[in-house]
């Protein structure tokens, strides 16, 4: 519909960019727009903008990566390069984690406050299991290809849960001789539902649960002093835990692969899933 309206539709995924998002935007930009220069940076992109002639309609996938604090300065340029280009560049954030969306335009600290509101989309269903199960077989041997009324089973299994279902295929796709079932298992076990969340705290190495113990109750300064002298008592240690030790866990902990807490600023994480972080408030409190 953009296209017919004279749009040239750019589309990026920040999930398959993670180590370096705001390259990838750049990257994907330059390419589409027939600059595909692997040297050239963020200015050659707004520069390429600038000298299009057509009306861009910008789509970024699962943009709650920018909300991490690692990318709070280029996200600050991106936007200040958006703001100036609001006639040239019209822009769509997607994402699969709601809240850490929500964080990214209604927080003060984070770049995008207030930039723009959030809609809820409808709900996935078939035609998107059909269409990811398409692309993930693209990319297996034939002998491997996943059937698609066994994803569509496992879709219904996961809870209709498109974030679920990719780790599902994510899982399949890199363990594809364990088969559906197996992928199912994985992605249930790290699945945030009333089934999954104790599974998931089970698996978790006791300073990771203790981190989790704090943020849930709404701590900060997980790195001071008496946080770690908390931690250590907890663990049975004469002294307080070891900074390296806390930070290692929280390194784990935010993960953009496992979903569990997210780094919105300095000393201030939050749940990717509040209701794992409600569960551990009400089944497994701090002491």
């Amino acid at each position: 519909m953009a296209q017919a309206k004279g749009y040239t539709c750019v589309y990026v995924n920040l999930w398959e960019r993670q180590a370096n998002p705001f390259e990838g935007i750049a990257a994907v930009v330059r390419q589409r727009l027939e600059q595909p220069d692997p040297q050239a940076g963020f200015d050659t992109m707004w520069h390429r903008i600038d000298e299009h002639k057509q009306p861009i309609l910008l789509l970024i996938d699962e943009a709650q990566v920018l909300t991490t604090s690692r990318h709070t300065a280029m996200s600050a340029s991106l936007r200040a390069g958006l703001d100036v280009r609001k006639d040239a560049v019209k822009i769509i954030f997607t994402g699969s984690g709601e809240q850490t969306l929500r964080t990214m335009f209604g927080k003060t600290s984070q770049p995008f406050y207030n930039w723009a509101p959030i809609e809820p989309f409808p709900l996935l269903g078939r035609e998107f299991v059909s269409y990811m199960v398409a692309t993930a077989n693209r990319a297996l041997q034939k002998t491997f290809h996943l059937d698609e009324e066994i994803a569509q089973a496992a879709f219904l299994t996961l809870k209709g849960s498109p974030e679920v279902f990719r780790r599902f295929l994510e899982c399949y796709l890199t363990r594809p001789d364990e088969g559906a079932a197996g992928a199912i298992s994985i992605a249930n076990a790290s699945m945030f539902s009333d089934e999954g969340f104790a599974a998931a705290w089970q698996a978790l190495p006791a300073m990771d649960q203790l981190i989790l113990q704090f943020v849930a109750a709404g701590q900060r300064a997980i790195t001071g002093k008496a946080a770690r002298t908390h931690f250590g008592h907890a663990l049975g240690l004469d002294d307080a835990a070891p900074l390296h030790a806390v930070n290692n866990a929280l390194a784990r902990l935010t993960d953009p692969r496992r979903h569990i807490l997210v780094k919105v600023e300095h000393g201030i994480y939050q749940f990717e899933d509040m209701e794992f972080g409600q569960w551990i408030q009400l089944e497994r409190p701090g002491e």
